[in-house]
């Protein structure tokens, strides 16, 4: 044979395809093969599952950090949340600002060092720190469910705008998800200025969720509905309520606000609620030595200067002294007048 009719014989056959010899690719399923699809796994009973992207979206103080952290300590303890059921799990709770104000309300809302909630100390970026929130993930035992507060906070340097910044926030995501495949995670959103419509920057945020919910607020109540979900039915799910307690982290008598059902009331049990603060203390003490014989101004003067001998800045022992007088004066157990305070019958006296 030619050499010619060799090179068109050769040409002619067909060639072998390179995966005639091999196993079908692992991505591909025959339908109705339920080993290959896990049924997705509720956190929060019709609002929340295992492997979400949830954006809570707000205006500006419309509740989303308030909201955020009685779902974390819901989920932490194992208790309803807003009157809907809720497995018990791991949370971490990644705040890129005001982390003092969120540890104060998940203490406020009775969580301790034995409730499963790790909360960062320092402000972050979502998209350098993602392999660490990824780890720490794992270092605590695994997280069911991790809290970004605020996604603009976490993102900082990039241009919200921008749909290849978002796609940087994806990636980031991504690597979480990657090493935890179950974990929920709840970012927290600004909408735009007016505080109704879209949320605000690229809708490539909105987009790559699988679900947004919304708070919209009201003088009583304020209300969360689910805008947009790839499972469950948009509408309202839930009302809550703003209230404030006091805040055990603090020594000068002030308040945290935290969130509870409208038709429920503070979860605060009674003993948190009763005791009174270390510097309300102390003005009571000095009531019941000087029962009828001290006034306001007296009262003033003996606290500025207990305050001032701990080191107390002068602006700082003004505000603490303005809040002790409030408390005193809502007191129905205290008589409070410039001339004369003195304490009513006899009991202990917490804050109201």
């Amino acid at each position: 044979m030619s050499a010619a009719l060799k090179k068109l014989a050769v040409a002619g056959t067909p060639k072998a395809s390179p995966y005639s010899h091999q196993e079908p690719l692992e991505f591909f399923v025959r339908v109705g093969d339920q080993r290959a699809f896990a049924p997705r796994s509720e956190l929060v009973a019709g609002l929340i599952g295992r492997g979400d992207v949830i954006l809570l979206t707000a205006g500006p103080g419309g509740g989303k950090s308030v909201l955020a952290c009685r779902l974390a300590a819901s989920v932490a303890k194992g208790e309803n949340f807003l009157g809907h059921h809720v497995e018990r799990g791991r949370v971490l709770y990644a705040a890129a600002e005001r982390a003092s104000s969120i540890n104060a309300r998940l203490q406020a809302l009775d969580c301790t060092r034995d409730d499963a909630i790790i909360l960062t100390t320092r402000p972050f970026d979502l998209i350098k720190s993602a392999d660490e929130i990824a780890r720490a993930a794992t270092k605590f035992g695994g997280t069911d469910l991790l809290v970004i507060d605020t996604l603009h906070a976490s993102t900082g340097s990039l241009d919200e705008n921008s749909s290849r910044d978002s796609a940087a926030v994806r990636s980031a995501l991504r690597t979480i998800r990657d090493a935890h495949p179950q974990v929920a995670i709840l970012l927290l959103h600004h909408l735009t200025k007016n505080g109704a419509g879209s949320a605000r920057g690229s809708s490539a945020v909105v987009a790559d969720a699988d679900c947004e919910l919304r708070i919209t607020q009201a003088k009583s109540c304020h209300s969360l509905s689910i805008v947009k979900s790839n499972f469950l039915e948009v509408g309202h799910f839930a009302d809550f309520k703003v209230i404030a307690v006091p805040d055990s982290t603090r020594d000068d008598g002030g308040d945290v606000v935290i969130a509870v059902g409208c038709n429920s009331g503070t979860t605060i049990n009674s003993t948190q609620r009763s005791k009174p603060s270390k510097d309300l203390s102390l003005a009571l003490d000095l009531i019941e030595r000087n029962d009828g014989s001290i006034g306001a101004e007296r009262l003033r003067q003996l606290l500025r200067s207990a305050f001032a001998d701990e080191g107390r800045k002068a602006d700082t022992i003004k505000k603490a002294i303005s809040r002790i007088v409030e408390k005193l004066q809502r007191d129905p157990k205290i008589q409070f007048d410039d001339d004369t305070i003195s304490i009513r019958g006899t009991g202990t006296h917490g804050d109201k």
